[in-house]
């Protein structure tokens, strides 16, 4: 597309309230631009944005970040740590772990992947210390230095650079030691399996396990005693079932021989120890981050290790406030368009919107953030989302399932746009708790006061003013609003590179501006036109282009100083019904089942002779090889006769915009045979209504015959193809230059268009 003016406008979108004022941050040293795309509640005290961050200095470098703040002290929400197939061992996609745990009122609606994962031997194991539900999941020793980020009994958010995990079995006056939770029994070790191991303990028959129930009114925990019964015992079987709630004892060597002095019905107390950097908390659900030896990303607000793991990859991070009330989880792109990040440059992005504490989660392919509505929200590296160890959620935890909207939202609280700009808001729909049902909320209407704009049907807003305001909304008794803000100048740019005309279809501009990630439609009224040729293609002060002779200008549209320019091409059809191709058989190439040998003959009309031979699905295809089809047909209409028994026609085109070709099936009860028909097209039928797709072309014709057509000589008779023009009228392109008369005015805060008398809005619609 050719520019008049080129120029570089930056659209610097408002944010909800808790968004950072700031526009800029500074990466690895790099002045970046921060382009909010898009900014809404996710569900009950969390709040979703997706950044696009572009380096100001030389434009090279853009990273795409996704953030999810969570108020945690919401009393509709808790975390809930979720393992892959709800076992340590095993992977299981986030959106599939969010989908089959979500019930009416515990709705699993956002979160991201977790910690560091097996890819070989026991696949899916997560790396270091993993808790749900207040039980530990992993704790292998060998990785007591990993980092981890969880969250207390009260949802308060707690770090530590390391953990330590000790575990004591009193059994009358003995006290027998647990080496780790969920893990390989190695040795003479005394293991603790829980049911988040398996079905069972995966032991072999060298040992003896000792299956425990809780006694009434306890639950387990990851710091304080516990009580419980033995309910079996079993030596030198292995590989006991875990029923949920309960957990198994298991020893080897020496830890055997200590547990065959229990008997079922002896009472035992289990003691746990969980630390983080030597503190103690009552850990519900936690996850590690980066391997041995690293540390948090963020450490009470001081960004740490700045050389740790800086390659450029994707990355998923958690971290919080200074007092843990409010959690923040981010996940960055790359391995494309999105460059990725180093794990400072996470730091960085979450210091700045609000991290004190964080800790880098596995990243990579396994990148991950999830929003229920609309699945995984960032672009995963691997192309299709991967399979994780583990995830980390926030759940709707709600008294009823309420299904009725309470509250609509705005996509955009503030939206930015030019003098005549148009904008039709979405809004999304939640309940009384604050949960997102509907992502496209319908029914809702506007209002504004016209000195800043005016509605059309309702839904569109027009900004016709000379200044920004409030734009109402209403659903019901349910308000809303959103502010207005008035460019007064824009890059404007035409959705077509070129359009084809003629004097009876005209075509109104399509106008745009980039607005964040989205095209903002822009009224035509906003510019100023002119044709190059007004001998070939008038445009009216509304932006619209009516052919006047056959041939090619341009047409320049202007605002402010912006300008941009559309390719107009001229076809006028010379009568209603106009012979496209007289049924050039040199154009036409035919295919047919083996045997067919079909042939063109001509005698005033083209006839196609094949013999028909049996065989499965017989079929005879006539492809066009020509050009595209002339000026904007309302429908194709080929005479045809045939004295073979055809089941049904298969009739193929192909629009200017798309590669791909659109069929539609004719005469699917079968053509009348030796009758004289017509295969007609309506364009309406097949394609949407675009000018877009304009030139049409003619792919190809398959006649699919019916195997009770007698054996032999057969013949197809074609009248040629004939393009019809439904509202062609002779004196059109004639008289429609000199009867053309426009002018446009502003009445009441609308623009009203008079045209030969008659008024009209912008939409082309009546109006008295």
């Amino acid at each position: 597309m050719k520019r008049i003016s080129q120029f570089i406008l930056a659209f610097v979108l408002a944010c909800p309230l808790w968004v950072t004022t700031a526009r800029a941050i500074v990466l690895d040293g790099v002045d970046y631009r921060i382009d909010t795309l898009q900014a809404f509640p996710a569900g009950p005290g969390t709040d979703y944005l997706q950044l696009r961050m572009f380096r100001t200095s030389d434009g090279y470098g853009r990273l795409d970040a996704y953030i999810l703040k969570v108020a945690t002290q919401n009393p509709y929400i808790h975390f809930s740590h979720e393992l892959g197939a709800g076992k340590v061992i095993g992977t299981e996609r986030p959106t599939a772990i969010a989908e089959r745990k979500t019930t009416p009122t515990s709705v699993y609606f956002a979160g991201t992947n977790g910690s560091f994962f097996a890819t070989t031997g026991d696949v899916g194991t997560p790396s270091g210390l993993t808790v749900s539900e207040g039980q530990i999941c992993t704790n292998r020793s060998s990785m007591h230095n990993y980092p981890v980020a969880g969250f207390d009994a009260n949802k308060f958010a707690h770090f530590g650079n390391a953990w330590s995990f000790a575990g004591r079995v009193f059994h009358g006056i003995d006290t027998l030691t647990i080496a780790h939770m969920n893990y390989k029994r190695e040795t003479n070790e005394l293991v603790l399996y829980n049911q988040y191991n398996a079905a069972g303990t995966l032991t072999n028959e060298y040992g003896t396990e000792l299956l425990l129930s809780l006694l009434p009114d306890e639950h387990w925990t990851t710091n304080g005693c516990v009580r419980a019964t033995v309910s079996r015992k079993e030596i030198n079987i292995g590989n006991m079932t875990i029923p949920a709630g309960q957990a198994v004892l298991s020893g080897h060597g020496t830890a055997a021989q200590q547990l065959n002095t229990f008997v079922e019905g002896d009472t035992v107390t289990l003691g746990i120890s969980l630390e983080l950097d030597g503190a103690k908390y009552a850990l519900q659900e936690a996850a590690s981050g980066s391997g041995s030896g690293h540390y948090m990303i963020i450490r009470d607000g001081v960004i740490r290790d700045p050389d740790m793991w800086a390659e450029l990859h994707p990355r998923t991070a958690i971290g919080a406030t200074q007092n843990g009330d409010t959690a923040i989880f981010c996940v960055i792109d790359g391995r494309g368009v999105s460059m990725g990040a180093k794990c400072k440059t996470v730091a960085t992005i979450m210091q700045h919107y609000g991290a004190y504490n964080a800790v880098n989660w596995d990243g990579g392919g396994s990148s991950c953030m999830y929003v229920r509505q609309f699945g995984q929200v960032n672009k995963g590296s691997d192309g299709s989302e991967r399979a994780c160890g583990n995830s980390m959620f926030v759940v709707a935890e709600l008294p009823t399932d309420d299904r009725n909207i309470a509250s609509i939202v705005p996509y955009w609280p503030t939206y930015k746009l030019p003098r005549y700009g148009t904008y039709t808001p979405h809004f999304l729909g939640y309940n009384q708790y604050g949960l997102l049902l509907d992502t496209d909320v319908q029914g809702v209407t506007l209002s504004c006061d016209p000195t800043v704009g005016y509605i059309i049907a309702d839904t569109t807003f027009v900004a016709s003013g000379d200044q920004g305001g409030v734009l109402n909304a209403s659903l019901g008794n349910i308000q809303t609003s959103i502010q207005v803000k008035l460019l007064q100048s824009a890059a404007v740019t035409f959705r077509l590179d070129s359009v084809l005309v003629n004097a009876y279809k005209p075509y109104k501009v399509e106008v745009q501006c980039q607005n964040g990630n989205a095209n903002l439609s822009l009224l035509p009224d906003a510019l100023i036109w002119q044709s190059l040729d007004p001998t070939i293609a008038e445009v009216s002060e509304a932006g619209v282009i009516t052919g006047v002779a056959n041939g090619s200008t341009q047409v320049i549209g202007i605002l402010g100083d912006y300008a941009d320019t559309l390719k107009v091409n001229v076809q006028l059809p010379d009568c209603r019904d106009w012979v496209f191709d007289a049924m050039d058989t040199t154009l036409w190439t035919v295919t047919s089942t083996a045997g067919f040998e079909p042939a063109w003959r001509v005698e005033n009309e083209a006839y196609l002779d094949f013999t028909y031979k049996t065989g499965r699905g017989p079929y005879v295809t006539i492809t066009y090889t020509g050009g595209p089809l002339y000026s904007l047909p309302d429908s194709i209409r080929i005479p045809f006769m045939t004295d073979a028994l055809v089941s049904r026609v298969t009739f193929v085109m192909q629009a200017n915009n798309d590669k791909a070709t659109t069929s539609t099936q004719l005469f699917s009860n079968g053509v009348p045979q030796n009758t004289p028909v017509a295969l007609t097209i309506p364009v309406d039928s097949i394609f949407p209504d675009d000018h877009a797709i304009y030139p049409l072309r003619l792919a190809f014709i398959k006649f699919w015959l019916d195997t009770k057509t007698t054996l032999g000589a057969r013949y197809m008779q074609f009248g040629g193809v004939h393009l019809i023009y439904d509202d062609f009228m002779e004196e059109t392109a004639v008289n429609y230059v000199e009867s053309f008369s426009i002018q446009k005015i502003l009445e009441n805060g609308q623009v009203i268009i008079l045209r030969n008398g008659a008024r009209y809005n912008t939409l082309g619609q009546r109006v008295e």
